[in-house]
């Protein structure tokens, strides 16, 4: 990956050159286990199109994964930036969700999903640094500042896919 790295920064080619170089690319979003973007607002599209593609009608459904997206306290339980929770359970406009990390389950409500946490089909690219991921990616979004800085941990990179939408080349 120091290649990538060095074309990028050394040697100042064109970012789209230099992924089309080094990495395949595809036009379908469900191909890759793991997506990625630069962006948030990206990450909210790529959730938002995997789950009309799975077909999931209703706002939120049991089993749902979702992304804490801002900090947020609520009756005295804190949810941390970039933790993950699974929907446990909805009656009304009441959530159960439960800590994918501690197994934890919280009561909360729709309007703090809607305000604080996103569909954990996305996750920002920057949330993924010194991550080590066995299965395909597909990077929504290319930024310079991605291999900026810490060379953004380059080997989280190595099964890499981009997704082409509109001029957005994307890598999995």
């Amino acid at each position: 990956m120091n290649k990538v790295y060095d074309d990028i920064w050394k040697h100042k080619l064109p970012l789209d050159e230099v992924m089309l170089k080094y990495f395949e690319t595809t036009n379908d979003i469900m191909e890759a286990e793991h997506t990625k973007a630069y962006t948030h607002r990206m990450c909210k599209w790529v959730s938002n199109t995997i789950r009309k593609k799975l077909g999931k009608n209703d706002k939120y459904e049991v089993g749902d994964i979702m992304i804490c997206r801002k900090h947020t306290r609520q009756d005295g339980v804190t949810f941390n930036v970039n933790f993950p929770f699974e929907i446990k359970d909805i009656k009304g406009d009441t959530v159960i969700i439960e800590s994918i990390k501690t197994k934890k389950q919280y009561p909360t409500d729709v309007e703090v999903l809607d305000n604080n946490l996103t569909y954990g089909y996305s996750a920002p690219c920057h949330s993924s640094q010194g991550a080590s991921v066995d299965k395909s990616i597909a990077i929504h979004e290319w930024n310079k500042k991605q291999f900026g800085e810490q060379k953004m941990g380059l080997d989280f990179y190595n099964k890499g896919k981009g997704f082409k939408q509109s001029k957005i080349i994307c890598k999995p």
